[in-house]
């Protein structure tokens, strides 16, 4: 039974093609459907026009879309903007001469302007619905529902069109539908009561109506009028299709045939457009036909709901074809459907459910041959179909006795064999067809010859000598014998020839040219089995460069090359002589790098079919070419092995989605010349539109010019008007004079550019399809970018203008100078002996100054020597005297001289200060007890003017360092002048306190005087400056106490102020920062020390005195050098009773002394005739005869820069006049006994032997180490404890804690004990001295001595000598 209905079904396939054949054909075409979702504002397309830049424009319902090719830009009506399109209903577009689009609305005539991207209303025209227009003696016709009008498009005006008959008016009033002019310049006016044709000449119109006449015009209604390639005329109308017969009225008329397929498809044409090839398409009521004017037939475009790409929509509104061979076809509510000559598209047949005729289940994964155009076709899930090449449609054949088997039959290889179909399946092993008798044979899996080893069929081969090869799924490959009718199984489980180096998984097989089988598998790469020798070859991953082991298509070139493609490897090239492989993968170009079938078309180019669509693969030239969605390619993957090539050329590949098939000598390349347009500018993200202050004049697709500001970074898109396929468009770009190569980008289609040097560049852009097809011509634009001002030409005239005029300027006042250099000289030569008059009463008056300072300084210097011979002997007079009365004489005397010798000092000060030569010489000392002596030395003038004089101190003692003398006379002076302006009875009060603010003290003198008026506060600190005082207070003084007061408290970094009230006394407050010495032993050392030099120094002359006489030694020489002769007296007899005095009056003289005598001591004034005491001190010094001659300089002159001078020399002592007698008396003696000691030398041996100290503290460690350095540094007179603390590595006052702690005496009286101990053993066991041992043991005076060893033995060491001496004889 089955075999009969196979029979049946093969009979009724051949009858049905035969009549299909007899009865005529339907096209079936291709179309690409644009929509909605494409972009396009509305599905209702009601016109189509291509503009001369290469733009498609389509009007709808709902606004006027332009398209590029990729995107769409849709204008609308807005009701706010002017320059927006009057209406969003477009019912017709026209180009004009001059490219002008003129837009026909619902609501009057637009003009479009491609300069600004706007839209210019004609306002006159705004109640019309206008339906056609065209361009007849440059001016614009225009029909309309009520009629036909002329604009003028230069006057901007309306006219009626110009007619003799008024009938004719009324004729067109009733409405016209359509204009055309023909390429005779013919004007044809459609109406919907007939045709009209336009006679400019006689002003009349030619009328054509529909009557009984077979030869009249099909329907007075005209819906559209064209012209064909031959000159007819063609009209579209509700009654059918008509051409004009010319110069007659007679129409050849085109109708709907119900019996004949070769008739219209509708009597109600709505468009019509002529194609290159001579055929008129024309859109009716129901589809789309193609009218060929010679042959007179008709060509319906199919109907075909089995073809996705087939046309959507019934009712054909608009044709337009452009001159790129592309067909734009508008159908009620459908869209637009794109038919394109130029691109390579690929049919594609899927599976439909509810469609009884097509295809049974949507994977595909097997093809076999039939007849020319039946093709058997292997699913996934739906068993064996035969598809009608020449209609489209399927037929399901049952193979499995079971339906509901037969029916989800999962087929995955099949394989012709003769008349035979081998049919491989997954489970249900191989079914054998034979296609003549229907007949069916079923071989499953078994363990005889008969029988498969596997039911899992994955691949089928049919090699040369007519044995079928069957790739299983795990048991490798089975090979039927065809001559033995047998199979045979190869595996890696066999043994011998029969054994394969590879797993049982088969994928792929084919015969190479020496009979080789190569069997492809899942996981183990390749095996290439030869049947005759038995013997296999591997070829893997491992042992080759095969790319991956996934082998899923196997494919023997016509040439005998073998191509391989794997998963993920993509294409492989083996070369079997050389066993060199070449991959080929994305990276060259291929659209993926999964390949499932390899197929080799009739001239040698290779097929892939891959996860991302079809590739072709040019084996000379090594390029692929991809084609994907866009081309019809289905955009699922494709099913591994599926694919066939029939014998006509046609290639087949099967996908998950169906089945794309196609002749590749029909698969054409754009080769259209595309052109690259400009379509947007961005400043700053923003796009830019055209205007006057814009940067671009015109909308930037057909500007020329942009001009940019300096630093505007800016982005420009483009496009390449590619309608074809877009996909393919490769941009690169270049802008001259920035970038020195092209810039290639691939699909993007932007550039963008920051921060631009100013200047002109040309932007330059090009495309290129991704084959290398086609390159578009250069778009080109000027590109200026502006300089700022400041390099504008403007600027660069300004820096001109300015260079010239300060060159002109430059120049005017050189002649200005030249003009008045003349003037100059006269007037230089006038007041050239003024200024030389000027400049000598400058110098006049600077020597005048110089020598008023001279003056002060030399009377200054003369007054202190007789004031030195005053204060001398009254100092001895006052010593002497026991008589009271004449004591207090003495002390008036001594107390005037002292007043003198400070008013002497004050000229010194104010000439030093003057000179600012004065300096700070300060020493340490306890502040307190040097202000009470200033204080207690008024004491006396207090009492003799009757005035309570009280010294006030919180403070009982402040130890700091600051400058003796300079203190001195500040307080000397403020006491002087409170003294000076408080009369008798008053009281004055000298106050010391700690300062509040910070450290340091105020120091307050309080007087009850006359006061200081309030304007006079601020002046008293001034030189000179002396107030109005009291008629009752005579001796004013020289005003320049105070400011020298100040200029030594600011010295000190202090400060003084006054308070006062006029008739009740002034105050004076003086700050001192002063920082305390936190170490009040050591200062209260080194003040003994200084203190006690001048106690010693008599005690050492004593001692001097008695040795000597003891000796009956002469009395030493002193040379006296001074050029006042009663000074020299004066000293003469004063140390004539010690020393034997020379004398010389001047240093020349003195020198000739020095000489002749050899004084053991000089004492020398500085001031003197022919040689300076400086002079004579030096020659001294320098002479190796004299250079051990002791030398004290005495001078008036105190300022330290003369002491330094003098010490420098080689002075050893310096006395400033007037001084205390005894002071030079006992300088005389040190000297004088430092010379004594240097003579001589130690001549005994002395074993010293010091009675070790016991430290019962637990520190014995640190009191050997402090006894240590004390012992080492005996000697040193200038051992101090910072130098200790040092040594032990301890702070002063840790040191200080730990020895009073340990010893119970401080550090400074710790280092004394321990002198006065070794001074005690050495008095005790040498018989040395006093002064020697006061020197061995560290002392600096024997006086000094002498008073410590008595205060801690409670006697003089001269006793203690006797004492233990003594005791030693005895």
């Amino acid at each position: 039974m089955k075999i009969k209905l196979l029979k049946c079904f093969f009979i009724a396939s051949w009858i049905l093609l035969f009549v299909t054949k007899s009865n005529g054909q339907q096209l079936d075409l291709n179309f690409l459907n644009i929509s909605s979702k494409d972009g396009l504002s509305s599905n209702l397309v009601n016109t189509i026009l291509k503009d001369k830049y290469g733009f498609m424009w389509f009007g709808t319902d709902d606004g006027l879309n332009k398209f590029d090719g990729e995107h769409f830009t849709v204008y609308r009506h807005k009701a706010d903007d002017n320059e927006s399109i009057s209406s969003n209903e477009i019912l017709y577009l026209y180009e004009d001469e001059k490219a002008n689009l003129w837009i026909c609305t619902g609501s009057g005539l637009v003009l479009y302007d491609r300069n600004t991207d706007t839209f210019k209303n004609i306002t006159s025209t705004k109640d019309f619905t206008v339906t056609s227009v065209c361009s007849y003696n440059n001016n614009i016709w225009v029909a309309h529902y009520s009629g036909l009008i002329i604009f003028n498009k230069e006057k901007n005006t309306l006219t009626q069109l110009s007619l003799k008959n008024k009938g004719d008016i009324n004729l067109l009033a009733k409405g016209v539908l359509h204009i055309f002019k023909d390429s005779k310049n013919r004007i044809w006016i459609g109406t919907n009561t007939g045709l009209y044709s336009y006679n400019s000449k006689k002003q009349e119109l030619e009328k054509f109506f529909h009557n009984s006449n077979p030869e009249s015009i099909a329907s007075d209604y005209i819906n559209q009028i064209a012209e064909d390639l031959f000159g007819n005329i063609w009209f579209a109308t509700d009654g059918g299709l008509s051409m004009w017969v010319r110069n007659t009225k007679k129409f050849i008329n085109y109708k709907n045939n119900p019996k004949n397929i070769n008739s219209l498809s509708n009597n109600i044409v709505y468009t019509l457009a002529s194609a290159s090839d001579g055929k008129l398409w024309v859109g009716t009521e129901d589809g789309l036909n193609i009218v060929n004017p010679i042959t007179k037939k008709v060509e319906r475009v199919a109907k075909n709901s089995r073809n996705k790409y087939g046309l959507v929509g019934k009712s054909v509104k608009e044709i337009f074809l452009d001159n790129q061979g592309i067909f734009w076809i508008a159908t009620f509510r459908g869209g637009i459907n794109k038919y394109d000559k130029n691109l390579a598209f690929f049919n594609l047949r899927q599976s439909n459910y509810f469609d009884v005729y097509g295809l049974s289940a949507p994977v595909v994964t097997s093809f076999a041959k039939h007849t020319k155009n039946s093709i058997f076709i292997g699913t996934d899930g739906g068993g064996l179909n035969l598809y009608q090449a020449d209609n489209g449609s399927f037929k399901h054949i049952t193979v499995a006795d079971n339906p509901s088997e037969d029916k989800n039959l999962s087929i995955l290889a099949m394989e012709n064999d003769g008349d035979n179909l081998w049919i491989g399946t997954y489970l249900n092993g191989i079914y054998i067809l034979n296609t003549k008798t229907g007949k069916l044979k079923q071989i499953k899996e078994g363990n005889n010859s008969q029988s498969l080893s596997n039911n899992n069929i994955f691949c089928l081969k049919r090699d040369s000598k007519g044995n079928i090869w069957i790739g299983t799924n795990g048991q490798g490959v089975d090979c039927y014998n065809l001559q033995k009718n047998e199979f045979v199984n190869y595996s890696s489980k066999k043994v011998g020839k029969y054994k394969l180096p590879v797993n049982g998984f088969i994928r792929a097989l084919a015969e190479d040219k020496e009979g080789n089988i190569w069997i492809g598998t899942n996981g183990s790469g390749i095996a290439v089995y030869n049947p005759i020798t038995g013997k296999s070859k591997l070829i893997s991953k491992t042992n080759t460069k095969l790319p991956n082991d996934n082998i899923y298509s196997i494919y023997v070139a016509v040439d005998g090359k073998v191509w391989i493609a794997s998963a993920g490897g993509g294409l492989t090239h083996y070369d079997i002589e050389t066993g060199n492989m070449t991959s080929f993968s994305e990276e060259q170009g291929l659209a993926n790098g999964v390949v499932y079938k390899i197929i080799e078309d009739s001239y040698g180019k290779i097929w892939l079919s891959t996860n991302k669509g079809i590739s072709s693969f040019d084996t000379f030239t090594k390029k692929f070419k991809n084609y994907s969605y866009n081309n019809g390619v289905q955009r699922s993957p494709f099913v591994i092995g599926a694919g066939l090539k029939l014998d006509d050329g046609r290639i087949f590949f099967g996908g998950t989605d169906g089945f794309n098939y196609f002749n590749p000598k029909l698969i054409s390349s754009n080769k259209n010349q595309q052109k690259v347009i400009l379509t947007d500018l961005k400043i700053n993200n923003l796009s830019v539109r055209p205007g006057e202050d814009s940067p671009i004049q015109n909308h930037i697709s057909v500007a020329n010019e942009i001009n940019l500001d300096f630093k505007q970074n800016f982005l420009l898109s483009f496009v390449a008007l590619n309608y074809s396929s877009p996909q393919e468009n490769r941009y690169s770009y270049k802008l001259e004079k920035f970038d020195k190569e092209w810039n290639y980008i691939g699909q993007s289609q932007t550039a963008i550019y920051t921060n631009l040097d100013p200047g002109t560049y040309i932007f330059k852009v090009k495309a290129s399809s991704d084959a290398g097809d086609w390159t578009t011509p250069i778009t080109e634009i000027k590109i200026v970018v502006n300089p700022p001002f400041w390099r504008t030409i403007y600027a660069f005239i300004l820096y001109l203008f300015i260079v010239v005029s300060v060159l002109f300027y430059i120049r005017h006042r050189g002649i200005q100078k030249l003009k008045s250099k003349f003037a100059l000289e006269q007037e230089r030569i006038q007041i050239q002996s003024l200024i030389e008059q000027e400049r000598l009463e400058s110098e006049r008056i600077h020597e005048f100054d110089e020598m008023k300072i001279k003056f002060l300084t030399n009377i200054s210097h003369e007054f202190r020597t007789p004031i030195s011979l005053i204060i001398g002997p009254i100092a001895q007079l006052i010593q002497q005297e026991t008589n009271s009365p004449k004591y207090q004489q003495l002390n008036m005397v001594m107390r005037n001289a002292r007043r003198l010798l400070n008013l002497v000092n004050q000229l010194l000060d104010f000439r030093n200060i003057s000179s600012n030569e004065n300096k700070l010489n300060t020493t340490e000392g306890d502040f307190i007890s040097f202000c009470k002596e200033v204080a207690e030395s008024f004491k006396d003038l207090a009492e003799q003017k009757g005035i309570n004089f009280d010294f006030q101190s919180e403070i009982s003692s402040y130890y700091t360092t600051f400058d003796h003398n300079k203190i001195e006379r500040i307080f000397f002076n403020l006491l002087s002048n409170a003294f000076k302006f408080t009369l008798e009875g008053g009281e004055i009060i000298f106050k010391i306190e700690n300062a509040k603010r910070k450290e340091g003290l105020k120091i307050t003198i309080i007087d009850t005087g006359i006061g200081i008026d309030e304007n006079a506060k601020e002046k008293i600190f001034e030189r000179f400056f002396q107030n109005e005082s009291n008629p009752a207070i005579l001796n004013q003084g020289s005003g320049i106490g105070l400011s020298i007061a100040k200029e030594f408290v600011k010295m000190h970094g202090g400060a003084i102020e006054v308070e006062s009230i006029k008739g009740e006394g002034s105050t004076f407050i003086i700050y001192f920062p002063f920082e305390k010495i936190k170490n009040i032993e050591s200062a209260k050392y080194k003040l003994d020390t200084n203190q006690d030099i001048k106690l010693t120094n008599e005690e050492t002359e004593l001692e001097i005195i008695v040795e000597k006489a003891l000796k009956n030694e002469v009395k030493p020489s002193v040379l006296i050098v001074d050029d006042n002769e009663d000074f020299r007296h004066y000293l003469k007899e004063n140390l004539k009773e010690q020393y034997t005095i020379i004398e010389a009056e001047n240093g020349k003289d003195g020198w000739q002394k020095v000489l002749s005598s050899h004084p053991q001591l000089v004492v020398s004034d500085i001031n003197m005739p022919q040689v300076t005491g400086i002079e004579f001190c030096r020659k001294i010094k320098l002479d190796k005869r004299t250079k051990h001659i002791p030398v004290i300089l005495l001078t008036a002159i105190t300022g330290e820069e003369s002491q330094m001078l003098g010490l420098e020399t080689g002075a050893n002592d310096y006395l400033n006049k007037p001084f205390n007698f005894e002071i030079l008396q006992f300088k005389i003696r040190n000297l004088l006994t430092m010379k004594e000691h240097l003579k001589n030398t130690y001549s005994k041996q002395m074993n010293v032997t010091v009675k070790e100290i016991e430290v019962e503290s637990e520190n014995e460690k640190l009191m050997n180490k402090v006894l240590h350095f004390i012992e080492s540094n005996l000697t040193n007179p200038k051992l101090s404890v910072e130098e200790l603390s040092s040594y032990i590595g301890m702070s002063r006052g840790s040191l200080y804690t730990k020895i009073l702690e340990m010893t119970g005496e401080t550090p400074v009286e710790f280092i004394r004990s321990i002198k006065l101990k070794k001074a005690a053993n050495l008095l005790e066991k040498s018989d040395l001295n006093v002064a020697q041992i006061c020197y061995a043991v560290g002392f600096s005076t024997p006086n000094y001595f002498a008073r410590a060893f008595k205060t801690k033995y409670n006697m003089l060491p001269s006793e203690f000598i006797n004492l233990k001496r003594n005791k030693g004889n005895s």
